[in-house]
């Protein structure tokens, strides 16, 4: 296949998945508001705002990956152009490859080093306290065990609580089944994972 045919439907898609996630932003925004439910979910289509979310992850996954794709189809190009701006002397294609290593190199350092200072810096405004401190390491664990597969049964072992005190806090009927799973029960009630996990959680008191 031909490079500009190449270009093209990389062109393509990335304007395609640019549009989705741009429209799935709007959704996010506009349609499917933070805080609108009253406390219950709000759904267009089968999917909620959270499931929306997502999506909307996905595509600008899928746009990162286009960029970069295209960028490389262009890579000696952009080389040419930098070293005729900057007026310095041109390059030889095997630096062209050892700078474009570098430049990734670097990119993908300074993306995971600024999300692992940021995750660090994530503070619950309700207990003015640092989320990933030592002091929360028990309740980091009892989040990675609650997913839609859970139970509301297994839930409440978890977090050492009543079954019927879960089901109060999550504001349901008295006659839900306890062997339920998670999945299944917030389509129906409205409630998301988050709303499990906080329920179950001892936050400290400031």
């Amino acid at each position: 296949m031909k490079r500009n045919t190449i270009n093209f439907w990389i062109d393509l898609l990335t304007f395609i998945v640019l549009f989705a996630e741009i429209w799935t932003g709007l959704l996010l925004h506009y349609v499917l508001p933070s805080g609108k439910g009253r406390g219950h979910s709000l759904e267009l289509w089968g999917l909620n705002r959270h499931e929306y979310g997502t999506v909307h992850f996905y595509l600008a996954t899928a746009m990162i990956a286009l960029v970069a794709i295209h960028v490389w189809l262009h890579w000696s190009w952009i080389c040419n152009s930098l070293t005729g701006l900057l007026k310095i002397k041109k390059l030889k294609s095997s630096r062209h490859l050892l700078y474009g290593i570098v430049s990734l190199l670097v990119i993908v350092l300074i993306t995971f080093a600024s999300l692992m200072i940021a995750q660090f810096q994530v503070v619950d405004i309700q207990t003015n306290t640092n989320v990933y401190s030592i002091d929360n390491e028990i309740e980091s664990q009892e989040e990675q065990l609650i997913t839609g597969q859970t139970t509301l049964l297994e839930v409440a072992n978890i977090g050492n609580i009543p079954v019927e005190q879960l089901i109060e806090k999550l504001n349901l009927p008295n006659d839900v089944d306890c062997k339920e799973q998670l999945g299944r029960l917030k389509r129906r009630y409205g409630f998301e994972i988050e709303d499990v996990i906080n329920s179950i959680i001892r936050k400290p008191q400031k």
